[in-house]
């Protein structure tokens, strides 16, 4: 009655030496592997940490400030593209200075294909910087050739050059392009800008609603040395600001050229609607063509402020 238990014990000891015995073969073989496939990641978190540490925000030297929102994402041109909704919480250059490039993708707005000129704001009203002003910079426009929203294959459509203005103080500083009908169902717009470091060139809105994945950006460490050609070659190849731990969009916009003003039919109305800042307050003007069909009158205009004094 004992030899079973004694037989059961003999072979839960015999597994046990042999699993035990699997176990300090294997285990330096596991050990390999976790070392050698864990080297890569390490590697690979490397680089992105030194990617990271290559853009900086202004806030991340200064710290932290308070900004009040002068104005909401509001009534715009249909033939304005923009993701930003007019102030810059924040600014962001590169940490050794270089040639940074910032640019925004936009989904091509039917009857405003046609690019007319580039509008940028330039640094943060929380960390003001008169070095910014007078510092050259060019404009770009990219098609999507694949339509995907990633700009690793765009194509440079044009370019032109414009000097810092009004740093600081949410202005946006319109630079005029050659005309640039858009053929993709997508497109990029944005900006090249050599500075040094301790610069915080770009503007970048923070405040919620943000548009996640529509905000890049690319640079090289040396002064004029970006390839607007190919964004990928680069020293910091064409990424989304995200991947540099930043959540945001940049004050870039691009405004499609406007038609000529339609024929007034009798009986009928066409509006049309700007904005524009005044005093830190918003005017709307709405201006109207029509013709009432018994008394042949044919236009009329209002303007309407909305805050400041």
């Amino acid at each position: 009655m004992n030899k079973q238990p004694t037989t059961i014990r003999r072979y839960l000891l015999r597994g046990a030496f042999l699993l035990s015995l699997a176990f300090v073969i294997v285990m330096p073989l596991a050990l390999g592997q976790t070392r050698g496939g864990g080297s890569k990641p390490s590697v690979a978190a490397a680089q992105a940490n030194s990617s990271r540490d290559m853009l900086r925000s202004a806030t991340q030297t200064h710290g932290s400030a308070w900004l009040k929102q002068l104005l909401p994402r509001v009534l715009q041109p249909a033939s304005t593209y923009m993701l930003d909704d007019g102030t810059a919480e924040d600014a962001i250059g590169l940490t050794a200075g270089g040639d940074l490039v910032c640019l925004n993708e936009f989904a091509v707005i039917p009857g405003s294909e046609t690019i007319t000129s580039v509008s940028i704001a330039w640094g943060t009203p929380a960390f003001p910087d008169p070095s910014l002003d007078g510092l050259p910079y060019t404009v770009a426009v990219w098609s999507d050739p694949n339509g995907d929203g990633s700009p690793v294959d765009a194509d440079l459509l044009t370019t032109a050059s414009g000097v810092v203005a009004d740093q600081g103080t949410n202005t946006f500083i319109t630079t005029s392009i050659t005309p640039t009908t858009i053929t993709t169902s997508n497109f990029f717009v944005g900006l090249s800008i050599d500075h040094v470091s301790g610069q915080f060139p770009g503007a970048f809105d923070e405040t919620d609603p943000t548009f996640p994945f529509r905000s890049w950006v690319a640079g090289s460490n040396t002064p004029g040395g970006a390839n607007l050609e190919d964004l990928t070659d680069n020293d910091i190849p064409v990424s989304t600001i995200e991947s540099f731990g930043l959540i945001g969009n940049w004050l870039i916009r691009a405004d499609a050229g406007v038609g000529p003003t339609p024929t007034p039919t009798p009986g009928r109305i066409v509006l049309r609607a700007n904005t524009d800042r005044l005093n830190r307050s918003l005017v709307v003007h709405l201006a109207w063509t029509g013709c009432e069909a018994r008394t042949g009158n044919c236009s009329n205009e209002v303007n309407v402020r909305f805050g400041g004094p």
